[in-house]
C-alpha cells in the first residue's frame, strides 16, 4: 500500500456511543473539529513549549505533539541497512534502540549532492538518548528525509536509498513541519520510540 504523507487531522475524540448524531450536534462537531484543526495549526506555528514525537515502527508513522495537543500523525520508518542489527551497537546499522530521547533543532549545513539524495533538503534533526546515554550522537542517528525514500514517492515496492543506518526517515514536508514546531531548546523536545 502507499504511503502518504498528508497529514492527518487532530483526533476529534471519541465517536458518538448512539451512532447517530442531530443536525445540531453534527454541526457542532463541525465546528469542533474546525476549532480543533485552527487550534493545532497556530500551535504548530509556536516554537515555545514542549513537542512530543512518538514513533511507532509497527505503523511506521510519527505522530506529532504541541504543548499535549495533537497536531499531526505523518509517515515514518526506520529501515535500517541491517535489520537484525544489535540497536545498542555502535556500527551495527540496526534499528534505533526503543525509549525516550531528547530532540534537537533542525540542522542545516552547506549540503553536497550526496547529502541531499540521503538527507533531503530540509536539513537533519539531532537525537541524544535513549534516556541518559550518548548512543544516539556514537550511532548517528538522526530524523532526516531523503528525496529518494519509497514514501515520498509513493511506490511503496521500490526500496530503492530508503534504508538508513538507524535513522528514522520522513518526508520533506515533515521536516519543514518539524522546523516549525520544534521548541529551540532540546530539553523541551523528546521523542518516544516504540
Amino acid at each position: 500500500m502507499p504511503y502518504s504523507d498528508t497529514l492527518s487531522p487532530p483526533d476529534t475524540g471519541p465517536p458518538n456511543p448512539n451512532g447517530n448524531a442531530s443536525a445540531s450536534t453534527a454541526q457542532g462537531g463541525a465546528a469542533d473539529a474546525n476549532n480543533q484543526s485552527a487550534q493545532a495549526a497556530q500551535a504548530s506555528q509556536n516554537p515555545n513549549g514542549s513537542t512530543n514525537l512518538v514513533f511507532d515502527r509497527v505503523t511506521n508513522t510519527m505522530a506529532i505533539y504541541k504543548n499535549g495537543q495533537l497536531i499531526a500523525t505523518v509517515a515514518a520508518e526506520n529501515y535500517t541497512i541491517n535489520p537484525k542489527g544489535d540497536p545498542y551497537e555502535v556500527g551495527s546499522n540496526g534499528p534505533a534502540p526503543h525509549g525516550v530521547y531528547h530532540v534537537g533543532p533542525v540542522l542545516h549545513w552547506d549540503e553536497t549532492a550526496k547529502d541531499k539524495q540521503s538527507y533531503g533538503t530540509e536539513g537533519v534533526i539531532a537525537l541524544s538518548g535513549p534516556g541518559n546515554s550518548n548512543l544516539a550522537q556514537e550511532r548517528l542517528i538522526r530524523i532526516h528525509a531523503g528525496e529518494d525514500a519509497y514514501f515520498a514517492r509513493g511506490a511503496s515496492d521500490n526500496y530503492d536509498h530508503a534504508w538508513t543506518e538507524g535513522c528514522i526517515r520522513v518526508s520533506e514536508q515533515t521536516m519543514v513541519l518539524l522546523e516549525r514546531t520544534l521548541n529551540p531548546n532540546p530539553s523541551q523536545n523528546t521523542l518516544i520510540i516504540k
